[in-house]
C-alpha cells in the first residue's frame, strides 16, 4: 500500500507546548504594550557650533 493520499493521524499537542506558546504570545503582547507606553527614541545627537562657517564632520 502506498502512503500517497492517506491522512496520517497526528498526535495532539502536549499541554506543556500549549503553555509555552501561550507564554510566548503573552510576552510578545506585553512587549508591544510597553513599547507603546515607554518608547525609547534612540538616535544620533548632533550639536550645532557657535563658530560661523565651522562644519562638524
Amino acid at each position: 500500500m502506498s502512503s500517497i493520499g492517506q491522512i496520517q493521524a497526528r498526535l495532539p499537542m502536549p499541554r506543556r507546548h500549549k503553555w509555552l506558546l501561550l507564554l510566548a504570545f503573552e510576552i510578545l503582547v506585553f512587549g508591544f504594550a510597553q513599547a507603546e507606553f515607554h518608547p525609547v527614541r534612540r538616535g544620533i545627537l548632533i550639536e550645532t557650533t557657535i563658530t560661523p562657517n565651522h562644519v562638524v564632520t
